[in-house]
């Protein structure tokens, strides 16, 4: 549907989109109705009286009584590589090594 409307294939912020009004109105548009879910539901867990468990969550999710479970936080650290300039990189070793010097005699023990 988004890329019917133009968005293309891939976009930034789907949930914002998802939430929009318009969005929602297009969805009663081709027949995705709020009347047509809960119908849907509740023949579905009248017709399995005795496995309707998922139903049932589904249902609760939609009337806002449980939230749904959001994917776990990544563990995952990212690494990048930055490409400095020869000048950049002179400076950060002379910075680097005024660290070292530091660390191996501390202001209040260099000698002068």
């Amino acid at each position: 549907m988004l890329v019917n409307v133009g968005y293309g294939t891939i976009v930034q912020d789907p949930k914002r989109i998802i939430e929009s009004v318009g969005f929602k109105q297009s969805l009663t548009e081709y027949g995705l109705t709020e009347e047509l879910i809960t119908t849907a539901l509740v023949t579905d867990i009248k017709g399995k009286p005795e496995k309707r468990v998922q139903e049932l969550k589904l249902g609760a999710e939609i009337l806002g009584m449980v939230k749904r479970e959001e994917a776990p936080k990544s563990d995952v650290k990212n690494t990048y590589n930055f490409l400095f300039s020869p000048e950049v990189q002179e400076r950060v070793k002379v910075v680097n090594e005024d660290i070292k010097k530091m660390l191996i005699n501390p202001p209040d023990v260099q000698e002068t």
